[in-house]
């Protein structure tokens, strides 16, 4: 099954996503119904963010994502960023898993972020 505009990345067999474990789940569910500010931060901190990048990162790194105006670390963190203000968006009573839902939002913003890379570098390359 391909899909057009999009780079289908084959998993290698026995490869896991250890990076988001269940622990990163409910620390999310505990990210969105917690008012203690303090311990959402520590939750966030400890577990969520890790997680993010990871997740940013393999999929900036899959895309082969070349800015001329961002490093790949100012691109990963962009990703995280958006993940970040998609956190609330995630609904654990969907059934769906949270590595599931923000895979998918990860994958997405890193594939309009390779097309404004394009644009960008495009426009970059006129200007010279």
């Amino acid at each position: 099954m391909t899909m057009l505009g999009r780079k289908r990345i084959k998993k290698r067999p026995g490869t896991n996503n250890a990076y988001f474990t269940q622990e990163t789940q409910k620390s999310i569910h505990f990210f969105q119904t917690s008012d203690a500010c303090k311990l959402r931060n520590d939750a966030f901190e400890n577990e969520i963010l890790p997680a993010f990048t990871k997740m940013a990162e393999y999929w900036v790194y899959s895309y082969g994502i070349d800015s001329p105006i961002q490093t790949k670390e100012e691109l990963v963190q962009g990703c995280v960023g958006f993940l970040h203000d998609t956190i609330h968006k995630w609904n654990p009573e969907k059934a769906t898993k949270a590595f599931s839902y923000f895979n998918v939002r990860s994958e997405e913003h890193t594939s309009e972020l390779q097309s404004h890379v394009r644009i960008s570098y495009a426009v970059f390359c006129l200007k010279k």
